[in-house]
C-alpha cells in the first residue's frame, strides 16, 4: 500500500510518521491486498490538530476518517478508527458477495 503522510502548519516529526504507520497496518491487515494507497494530512488550527485520512481501495472505494484531538497522534487514532469501520463494513459486503453464489 503506497502511504503519503503530509502537514499543513505543522511539523510531521519521524517519531510521529512511524505512529501512523502502525495505526495504519490494523487497516491494511484487515483489507490484503485490496487496499491500493492512503493519504494522511495533518492540519494545526488554533490549538488543536485535525487528521484526515482518505484510503483508495479496490474497485474504486474511498474510506475517509476526520479526527480532532489535543495530538496529533489522537487525531490519527480518531481518524483511523473511522476508517477502520467503514473497512470492516466494506469486507462485510465483500464476503457477503462471495456467499451468496
Amino acid at each position: 500500500m503506497k502511504t503519503s503522510i503530509k502537514g499543513r502548519h505543522t511539523q510531521v516529526t519521524p517519531e510521529l510518521h512511524a505512529q501512523i504507520e502502525r495505526k495504519l497496518e490494523k487497516v491494511e491487515r484487515l483489507l490484503n491486498d485490496s487496499a491500493v494507497s492512503v493519504q494522511v494530512m495533518l492540519d494545526q488550527e488554533g490549538v488543536d490538530l485535525t487528521a484526515e485520512v482518505v484510503l483508495h481501495a479496490r474497485g474504486d472505494r474511498m474510506l475517509h476518517g476526520d479526527g480532532h484531538a489535543a495530538t496529533g497522534i489522537q487525531a490519527v487514532a480518531v481518524a483511523v478508527d473511522n476508517v477502520d469501520h467503514q473497512a470492516h463494513t466494506l469486507k462485510g459486503e465483500w464476503e457477503a458477495r462471495h456467499r451468496r453464489s
